[in-house]
């Protein structure tokens, strides 16, 4: 079983028509303008099984470094092409105390042990983006 295109925003979203809208696409790091704080954070990847039928998952997001966990889901897909790869999206509001590395970790079906599948490191700085005009603002 392998993981693709693990992406981490801040919320994953499924149109009617089954595509999935990602919002708030972190690149190399995720930037608060304060910690401590509460934040959306979302998780969308694609699950490549060598076998049809139902695939347990388990996820978790911990902060290593404080030996925090975040947030954790565990569950089962239904993988019925072998072809396509099985899109899977989650999220949850999370509490983050201090800055520092996250990591994004997995056991998929009969692992034992936890695979780390993304680093982001989480800093305080001040957040800069544009108003309604296009000038630039920036938050404390």
């Amino acid at each position: 079983m392998k993981v693709h295109n693990l992406t981490v925003c801040d919320q994953v979203r499924q149109e009617i028509n089954g595509k999935f809208i990602l919002i708030g696409v972190y690149t190399n790091g995720i930037i608060l303008p304060q910690i401590p704080t509460t934040f959306s954070l979302g998780v969308w990847l694609l699950l490549e099984s060598e076998r049809l039928g139902d695939v347990q998952f388990k996820f978790r997001v911990r902060m290593p470094d404080q030996d925090v966990e975040l947030f954790s889901i565990e569950g089962e897909v239904n993988v019925i092409e072998l072809e396509d790869w099985t899109p899977i999206g989650f999220g949850t509001n999370i509490l983050v105390g201090q800055p520092g590395r996250l990591t994004i970790d997995a056991m998929l079906q009969d692992e034992t042990e936890w695979t780390t599948l993304r680093t982001l490191l989480i800093r305080q700085a001040p957040v800069t983006g544009v108003d309604e005009h296009g000038r630039p603002i920036k938050t404390a």
